[in-house]
């Protein structure tokens, strides 16, 4: 047996217990970087320094002079 693998127990819980342990799980925490294209990757170091990265937050990217949200593409983007 796999040391990941771990027996899951079935309990009788109401959903709204259910749904509350949950959410205390799920981080909403977001960082935010502003990285220039023409030098991503310094621009990154810069803005990763000065932040402090915490691996446990999403990442946010905004390349900077455009507008936009990242929804997931400038962040596919810049890991590109």
């Amino acid at each position: 047996m796999c040391k990941l693998y771990r027996p899951i127990v079935v309990e009788e819980i109401a959903l709204q217990d259910l749904l509350k342990m949950i959410q205390g799980r799920v981080r909403t925490d977001r960082q935010e970087i502003i990285v220039n294209r023409r030098s991503v990757l310094i621009s990154a170091f810069r803005a990763l320094r000065r932040t402090g990265f915490d691996m446990e937050c999403s990442l946010y990217v905004k390349f900077s002079g455009e507008t936009g949200v990242d929804y997931g593409g400038p962040r596919r983007e810049f890991f590109r």
